[in-house]
């Protein structure tokens, strides 16, 4: 690793340089907005960098630095995770700190912390609620004689930071993604990708398991995971190099007497 930020345009191209990171701490992380105007990078010290970009067809990366960078200074430890929602103009970065917190994207300003016991290793905004998902990891004792098996904790929390609730998972949470179909016709949920190769839906009210589902062929960890625009399809990749769709298979019936159809892609 040279410290460099890279592109990869297409998946039979190498990555171009965008730009250089000359300093001593190493790149840990990086976001991007909506639109491509803002690029966020999380670094090893804490310190999260802002920069001006937008999208040039015409340059080689694809995207063109515009100006000299902001830093945000709140972490004291390695930032492990950022997420950007321009619907409310938030940012959330995770941290070894054990702590999340929440800028203003408008001001690059800090708004407020959210205390955790552990690492924060995942982090996911609402774009139709502005809530926020937490997700830090946990050992559980299986036994006497047996060694420790990881769990995750998942906090819910609102767009100002205040409390609502929590819940553990007995598999480590590697990602995690709201849905965001229109509220007040929809129900949305909390989708996470876990460490046994399921995908566990929760209520984004009460944090309520409402049911895990995996192909059976496939239990291998899924580590990134996404909705559609229109919250109607599930992109899930795991570590076999397997991107996994899933999709309603009757988007008329609110009653599902089917499971969701499956589509599996794989590079090679």
């Amino acid at each position: 690793m040279d410290g460099g930020v890279r592109v990869c345009t297409s998946p039979e191209s190498a990555p171009i340089c965008l730009m250089e990171h000359h300093t001593p701490d190493k790149i840990t992380c990086c976001a991007v907005t909506d639109g491509c105007q803002s690029l966020f990078i999380g670094t090893s010290t804490g310190t999260l960098s802002v920069l001006p970009v937008k999208y040039n067809p015409s340059a080689e990366s694809g995207i063109e630095v515009l100006g000299s960078r902001v830093r945000l200074h709140g972490h004291k430890d390695f930032i492990t995770c950022i997420e950007v929602c321009q619907a409310f103009s938030i940012v959330v970065s995770g941290s070894c700190d054990k702590t999340a917190i929440i800028w203003d994207l408008n001001r690059l300003s800090y708004v407020r912390y959210l205390e955790h016991c552990n690492t924060v290793a995942a982090v996911t905004i609402s774009r139709t609620t502005g809530d926020i998902v937490t997700v830090s990891h946990t050992m559980n004792c299986i036994s006497e004689e047996s060694t420790m098996e990881d769990g995750s904790v998942m906090k819910l929390w609102t767009v100002n930071g205040r409390f609502i609730g929590h819940v553990t998972c007995e598999h480590m949470i590697n990602c995690l993604e709201f849905s965001a179909a229109p509220e007040g016709i929809s129900v949305n949920v909390i989708a996470t990708g876990l460490s046994n190769g399921a995908i566990r839906l929760w209520s984004t009210w009460d944090l309520r398991h409402i049911r895990d589902i995996a192909p059976d062929q496939h239990l291998y960890q899924v580590v990134s995971l996404t909705f559609s625009d229109d919250s109607q399809r599930l992109f899930a990749v795991n570590t076999h190099g397997k991107l996994v769709v899933w999709q309603r298979r009757d988007k008329v019936d609110k009653v599902y007497t089917k499971p969701p159809a499956i589509t599996v892609f794989q590079r090679g």
